[in-house]
């Protein structure tokens, strides 16, 4: 991108590294490794983790609404971009998601049947559909009692009345209680009609869906904006003069809507009515021309017209437009096989005509036989590399900090250090349970960092336990010795589980793979920030060494902490027994 960096915005200026050029640097795209990528949404859910583990403070009501309302709409966001990509089998996996946290959105029940239409997944559209019926019958009685109560305290009339005074934030209520109390009667018969235009082969299912479209014709048949849905539907099902004159109804609201004329050169075609098409085909590519369905059935009628050279023309436009489009290059194949010298050339183009449908026939297996994607494993983890340095001068001005991710063994740790006789700063209010038996070794106060350090100096000659993800928000000023702890990310998260479950706690909605990815990419950023501290020392411990060989780390503790420092009875603090949950192979 193109710009001049506002160096004068930082407190402490710092020169922009330049990149020479974006084609030396490895890689697709300009892109952080996804290590370093950020995914707001994910991090909110696995804060929510935290939170229900009891190792960083809630947020306030009025913040923790904020913040879910906030994730909710990026999440929203996030399925209508994946079903824009073509990737509606993810798409769908969030609005099911959406749907469990907040069944009351009509949109996301509406996104999600979408997606399954897509996908042409008839039997999964008609799910979504039936859950969002039964949805509506549970919470519009809701909705009525409370849009009937606000009305007694205050007629809709009034709220608005006074462009002055009006309460917007009423209004906007008041609106969407209407829609609920409506059970989004409106919404709910569109999709109906959809999913019955899309399966009219027999003569009942046509009825069924015209019987639909005249119910959509009276609730809404005089909105402009229903008038194309209508035209399309009664097409659909073969009532060519409703069509037209839904049509007809469009183009006086919208005399240029190329989207009606083009329904109209479709219509046209399809009574062989040649001349009109041409007509309504060219008044509407005059419009837009983009349109490579349109190219086509002009190519066709321009043929047929006996008009070769110029069907010629429309039939390869449409094939540029739209490679894919295996009925343009087989009504192209047909028309120039007519000229003996290029038959070869006609063939060429029915032979790709029918790779393509065999390659689109394949594609809806696919995408029909697929439920959800298989999830990328989370990256590795770069840690720190082994100490080297010497112990401190005076460890009663030190802060020892354990830190790691939840169930990473820190407490272990914490009893270690407790064993060799280093103070550790707990309140004894998190007591021993089937989880921790010997402990939590914690403090209230440590869930709170990201608010008050002020507790910090008192920790000077003590151990305390905090979790990685609050480590950055540690003062400077202090002397710190950081005994990081890792572990599996499998055996973490599933440790985590475990846990919740005991608790009879939900945590982060988010798969395990996206919950490991979010950890990991944490863990880099807190690894980094340590990196930048000259006054922070870092002993990096794996969980599973600890367990193994409790003496060998037991020693690299007390050259990492100073004397005095008891190794044998830290290495007989660690419990092997104790670890339930080991990572798969």
């Amino acid at each position: 991108m193109d710009g001049k960096v506002l160096i004068s915005a930082f407190r402490d200026r710092t020169l922009a590294a330049a990149v020479p050029s974006w084609d030396e640097i490895p890689g697709d795209d300009g892109r952080h490794s996804p290590s370093l990528q950020y995914d707001g949404a994910s991090s909110t859910e696995s804060l929510k983790q935290l939170v229900a583990l009891g190792y960083i403070a809630p947020l306030g009501d009025d913040a923790r609404k904020t913040v879910d309302q906030c994730v909710a709409e990026n999440r929203y966001n996030l399925a209508r971009s994946l079903a824009g990509a073509g990737q509606a089998d993810q798409a769908a996996l969030v609005l099911r998601e959406l749907i469990a946290d907040d069944p009351e959105q009509g949109r996301f029940h509406e996104q999600l049947f979408h997606c399954h239409m897509m996908l042409r997944d008839l039997a999964g559209a008609r799910r979504a559909l039936d859950a969002f019926d039964r949805a509506c019958a549970a919470f519009a009685p809701r909705a009525q009692a409370d849009l009937a109560r606000r009305r007694a305290g205050k007629p809709d009339e009034e709220v608005s009345a006074d462009p002055k005074a009006r309460d917007r934030k009423e209004e906007h209520e008041r609106r969407e209680l209407m829609e609920k109390a409506s059970g989004f009667a409106l919404p709910r018969l569109l999709l109906h009609c959809r999913l019955a235009l899309s399966q009219t082969r027999t003569s009942a299912r046509k009825s069924a869906a015209r019987q639909l479209l005249d119910q959509v014709a009276e609730s809404a048949g005089r909105r402009a904006g229903m008038a194309l849905f209508l035209a399309d539907g009664f097409a659909s099902v073969g009532e060519d003069a409703r069509a037209l004159e839904f049509i007809r109804r469009a183009r006086r609201a919208d005399p240029e809507n190329w989207q009606a004329i083009a329904l109209e050169a479709g219509l046209h075609h399809r009574a062989k009515r040649y001349s009109k098409v041409v007509e309504a085909a060219v008044e509407s590519l005059s419009l837009i021309y983009f349109q490579p369905h349109l190219h086509y059935v002009l190519g066709v009628s321009l043929g047929q017209l006996g008009l070769h050279e110029q069907a010629e023309q429309e039939l390869r436009i449409a094939i540029n437009q739209f490679p894919g489009m295996a009925a343009a290059r087989a009504a192209l194949g047909r028309l120039i096989r007519r000229d003996r010298a290029r038959i070869g050339e006609a063939g060429l183009h029915l032979a790709e005509a029918q790779v393509l449908r065999e390659k689109a026939g394949k594609r809806h297996a696919r995408q029909t036989a697929a439920t959800s994607a298989v999830p990328e494993p989370a990256p590795g983890l770069p840690g720190f590399e082994r100490w080297h340095g010497a112990p401190p001068a005076d460890r009663s001005r030190v802060v020892t900090i354990v830190t790691g991710l939840p169930r990473s063994g820190t407490s272990m740790m914490m009893q270690m250090l407790a064993a060799a006789g280093i103070e550790p700063v707990t309140d004894g209010k998190r007591v021993a349970d089937s989880d921790n038996p010997r402990g939590y070794f914690e403090h209230e106060q440590a869930t709170h960092v990201h608010q008050d350090v002020s507790w910090i100096p008192a920790a000077r000659g003590k151990a305390v336990k905090i979790v990685a993800q609050l480590v950055p928000f540690l003062p400077a000023g202090e002397e710190y010795r950081v005994v990081f702890m890792h572990r599996n990310l499998e055996e973490v998260v599933a440790s985590q589980k475990a846990m919740l479950q005991r608790l009879g706690r939900t945590g982060g909605k988010i798969q395990d793979a996206g919950l490991m990815r979010v950890y990991a990419a944490q863990l880099v950023r807190v690894q980094t920030w340590l990196k930048t501290r000259p006054e922070v020392q870092v002993l990096s411990v794996d969980y599973g060494d600890a367990v193994k060989s409790p003496s060998e780390i037991a020693a690299c503790l007390a050259a990492f902490l100073g004397t005095p420092f008891d190794s044998a009875a830290a290495a007989c603090a660690v419990d092997a027994a104790l670890r339930r949950q080991t990572a798969a192979g």
